[in-house]
């Protein structure tokens, strides 16, 4: 499956219009009405990259250390489960959490799981970075943190 079959199935699935994309090939979808994901093409368009930004960060790039504990905490279970990584994006100053998703052999029906699987784990995320970022006031930075 190419990343241009992989858009017009997904729109196809969701009952969307086609989607208008940058000059890189990236476009977005916005879930539920604040989940916004950006798919675009990765490594050559061998494969799609699911990415979303979780939060944004301080005028350092920084993130509280009580966040960053948290997401500690959380991440150590999860990287077993999860597919996704959280990572600080340095040009939009956030915390963004992505999935490359390798197009080669995908079918219909995993590109579907992954994108099902990929917005259920962004919901935890955003729950979480919500919940704690509004608790917290220390700062600290991480810089690669694997769900």
């Amino acid at each position: 499956m190419t990343f241009d079959e992989a858009i017009g199935f997904i729109t196809q699935e969701l009952n969307l219009g086609p989607l208008s994309s940058d000059d890189a090939g990236h476009c977005s979808i916005t879930f539920d009405g604040d989940m916004a994901v950006e798919l675009f093409p990765w490594n050559g368009g061998e494969e799609l990259m699911f990415w979303s930004t979780l939060m944004s960060l301080d005028e350092e790039g920084m993130l509280s250390t009580e966040d960053f504990k948290k997401l500690l905490e959380l991440n150590g279970p999860a990287i077993k489960y999860h597919e996704e990584v959280i990572t600080i994006d340095r040009d939009a100053n956030a915390l963004v959490l992505y999935r490359a998703l390798a197009l080669n052999h995908v079918t219909q029906d995993a590109l579907i799981e992954h994108l099902e699987s990929f917005l259920n784990n962004l919901e935890f995320w955003l729950n979480i970075v919500k919940k704690e970022s509004s608790t917290s006031s220390d700062t600290g930075s991480p810089f690669l943190i694997l769900p």
